[in-house]
């Protein structure tokens, strides 16, 4: 099917208030710019969220894989989570399809 004959999913705004859960799926994250990030969300009116694991580090990546897959599951079963962004991105996510647990996310 092409993508143009696929029904849309069109998610509902988030309103104000609403828990934003952030990952770090790849590189290591620098703790003021993650301040920074969660700041100006804050004053747009949302609530970040973030588990204190994000700042291990293994080589230059967010921890291990395991540690950064579980992050993203957690996000998902999580009720009060709204949205997920990332902290940052790279190359260290590719490591992720062959651990995370897709299929326990509801």
């Amino acid at each position: 099917m092409s993508l143009t004959a696929r029904e849309r999913i069109k998610p509902r705004a988030l309103d104000r208030g609403a828990t934003i859960g952030i990952v770090a799926p790849a590189s290591n994250v620098d703790r003021d710019a993650l301040a920074a990030g969660c700041e100006r969300l804050k004053a747009l009116g949302y609530k970040p969220l973030f588990f204190n694991s994000i700042f291990e580090t293994d080589l230059y990546f967010a921890g291990s894989v395991e540690r950064r897959a579980r992050e993203i599951e957690e996000m998902f079963e999580r009720d009060d989570v709204r949205a997920i962004v990332c902290a940052r991105g790279g190359y260290g996510a590719n490591y992720l399809p062959a651990v995370l647990d897709l299929c326990q996310i509801e």
